[in-house]
């Protein structure tokens, strides 16, 4: 997480040379480093807190947040 973190600025560049691309990975870099910190929890047992987390997450928090800031606010896939 903490690679990804400090080189979200270079990782894109191993795929692409898009500089649209390069910066909307950059933009969504801290989303992977929380995404790879759920997945180590889960590989380290710890499933039902995760997936209540999760579900207490999408459909309370980011459901009704994502809805706001991807449409009302035209943030796209960020706000998503």
């Amino acid at each position: 997480m903490i690679v990804i973190f400090l080189s979200k600025d270079e990782f894109a560049k191993i795929f692409t040379n898009s500089e649209d691309m390069i910066r909307a990975v950059a933009d969504l870099a801290y989303l992977l480093g929380v995404s790879i910190m759920s997945g180590v929890a889960v590989g380290s047992g710890w499933q039902v807190m995760v997936g209540n987390i999760n579900l207490a997450c999408v459909y309370v928090v980011g459901l009704p947040i994502g809805i706001f800031l991807g449409f009302n606010q035209h943030l796209g896939v960020k706000g998503l």
